[in-house]
């Protein structure tokens, strides 16, 4: 069985289906196997990677390049077969997508220092002979536009492979196609019409039907399960890569910072505490995590006033290096909480800036960690209502009209097939709506492309630090900013092998940081913050008791104030209960949670809970 080749929903504004759709429907064909090759980008490599675990030797990934965004250039296809095929991938990607205007000549120059591991197959006769002066994989990708160029490709001796370049699974699904194309290029639907005969040549052929058409060139069909054989032996477990990983002496290094800080945070080192800090850094050097602790402890140090939040919070090592500010041996937190020495998940921490000092921070670790970092990305999708706007607007509609279309139909866009025909049988304006063809067309495209992928941006505060160029670890692109910006988006990093340091913004440190200001100016006293025990302060209790907490973060919420209210507790350990039961969802066991509290008596859900749930009153909340 023969290996199919496609255009993912990924390559913006010109595929249209998902990985997983794509995967769902290649066995119709008589396909074995797929590869998603996408133009410039390997936005759906984990995504792929993850399907490759369910599905082993069915789904591969590999890029489509093109050279130039400026003009019309041959496409390349790449085919990483190992882990630093996938490298040398990652390189050729970032520097065209960082890169303007490049030449043919520059382009070549470039890729012939990073062609090991990777097979290259192109269409374009006279690419290819360019490219076997710089590689021995390189193959001629034939299909049904260029196989009259056969004789020239025997003749000079450059393999030829067969493949196609596939867009559409249906002929019912290029008028979609057609339709991203204008929105692409900012056109009407008529003046790109024309692309319907074009687009043909991009329509799924079963493999009865390659085979009998191109049975007269077996070498084609042969390279072709050739390069299958080499994509079953991809390995596709990415190693992780920690920040810090390349720090000569972590361990020690590590040990004599939380020391030195325990000794700022605590007037004694007790028995206690010693241990613990030292059963933590155990577990931290064991897997090797020192080196992510050095680099945000040395971010933190960066601020006077700083928030390592989430269960990083359950670390004595973070609270001794100044990452986080709750004492977890006073409050009895639990650092399994944060780094479990029976799972493999890495660590995550959370850190808050005043909001005005979060652009410093980023600047200070690209400036100090240069190519080595880029942060997150985010993908975008359309959103039922842009999607409709959007097809609407090539269509022709008015603004108008589009604002009629949109609210009539939207509602639809993610109901179910069967529930739509239901929906639309038993309503007489929607089936008058639909019955006009362009909105029919409008509602049938939306539907298809609403879920995709539409523009890359940056997240709000996940920043990546490589061990070395961050170019050999992710495809990179450059924002608005003018920073690096990973190709992958922060629920895809952990499939990559990659750990995230997040830097946010904060208003209320800002608030915090101003009025100690404001106090030191005003009145002379100098409040040394890091002395100060806020839960202990009698009247800072009262306002908590009494739910006046508004502009104070994450006890502001009406939902949170009236609890608090209810409640009339104040200490650390209930507003941590708080904060954490405060949820849409839970308030029958709210309600529950604040009658227990006064005195209701319970039974708990099970006598080997009853130590477990005591601090909650027998209720479970997280």
């Amino acid at each position: 069985m023969l290996l199919a080749d496609f255009r993912s929903s990924f390559s913006l504004l010109e595929g249209i289906y998902s990985p997983q759709e794509i995967l769902t429907h290649i066995n119709k064909y008589g396909f074995s196997s797929v590869i998603i090759a996408d133009t410039n980008n390997f936005y759906a490599l984990p995504q792929i990677i993850s399907l490759s675990k369910k599905h082993p030797d069915v789904i591969y990934g590999g890029v489509r390049i093109r050279y130039s965004k400026k003009r019309v250039t041959p496409t390349l296809l790449a085919i990483p077969i190992d882990q630093n095929g996938f490298s040398n991938a990652f390189n050729i990607i970032s520097h065209i997508n960082t890169t303007c205007n490049i030449e043919e000549t520059e382009f070549i120059d470039y890729i012939a220092k990073k062609t090991e591991g990777i097979i290259f197959i192109t269409s374009d006769i006279r690419l290819a002979r360019q490219l076997r002066e710089i590689t021995t994989d390189i193959y001629w990708g034939i299909n049904q536009k260029n196989i009259n160029e056969l004789p020239v490709a025997r003749e000079e001796r450059i393999q030829p492979v067969l493949i196609q370049d596939t867009i559409f699974l249906s002929p019912d699904d290029i008028t979609a196609g057609i339709a991203i194309r204008c929105i692409a290029s900012k056109k009407r639907y008529d003046e790109l019409s024309h692309l319907k005969e074009e687009l043909k040549y991009h329509l799924i052929q079963s493999e009865a039907e390659l085979n009998s058409r191109f049975s007269h060139i077996p070498e084609a069909i042969e390279n072709l399960k050739h390069i299958n054989s080499l994509l079953k032996k991809i390995n596709y477990s990415f190693k992780l890569l920690l920040p810090g990983c390349d720090i000569k002496n972590a361990d020690f290094l590590l040990k004599r910072l939380a020391f030195k800080g325990a000794k700022k945070r605590y007037a004694r080192l007790s028995e206690e505490i010693t241990n613990r800090l030292n059963y933590e850094l155990k577990i931290i050097s064991h897997k090797e995590y020192s080196g992510y602790f050095l680099i945000v402890s040395d971010i933190t140090a960066q601020t006077d006033l700083t928030c390592g939040r989430g269960s990083a919070a359950a670390s004595l090592v973070s609270y001794c290096l100044g990452i986080t500010n709750v004492d977890p041996v006073k409050h009895n937190l639990m650092f399994e909480r944060f780094l479990n020495p029976e799972r493999s998940d890495p660590p995550d921490i959370d850190i808050d800036f005043a909001w005005d000092e979060r652009e410093k921070i980023i600047n200070y670790i690209f400036n100090k960690y240069h190519e080595k970092v880029a942060q997150v990305s985010n993908h975008n999708t359309f959103s039922s209502r842009l999607s409709i706007r959007e097809i609407a607007r090539i269509f022709g509609f008015s603004e108008r009209d589009i604002k009629e279309i949109v609210a009539k139909i939207e509602p639809l866009l993610g109901v179910e097939d069967d529930k739509l025909k239901e929906i639309i049988n038993s309503d007489e304006e929607i089936k008058r709506i639909l019955a006009e063809k362009r909105i029919r067309d409008t509602f049938k495209i939306a539907r298809r492309i609403s879920k995709n992928m539409r523009h890359l941006s940056t997240h709000c505060g996940g920043i990546i630090i490589s061990d070395r160029d961050i170019r050999d670890t992710a495809p990179i692109e450059i924002t608005g900013g003018d920073r690096f910006v990973i190709q992958w988006d922060k629920d895809d990093i952990e499939e990559m092998g990659l750990v995230k340091i997040d830097i946010l913004g904060n208003r209320s440190l800002a608030v915090i940081r101003d009025a100690v200001g404001m106090i030191r100016r005003n009145y002379g006293i100098d409040l040394e913050r890091m002395k100060i025990v806020y839960e202990d302060d009698p009247m800072t209790r009262d306002l908590i008791k009494n739910g006046n907490t508004i502009g104070v973060f994450y006890i502001e919420s009406p939902a949170m104030r009236q609890l608090q209210k209810k409640t009339n507790v104040a200490d650390f350990e209930h507003i941590v209960i708080h904060s954490s039961i405060i949820r849409p969802a839970a308030n029958r066991y709210i309600n529950e949670y604040v009658e227990r509290l006064k005195g209701k008596h319970y039974t708990p859900l099970h006598p080997s809970l009853t130590g477990l749930l005591s601090e909650t009153y027998g209720i479970m909340c997280y």
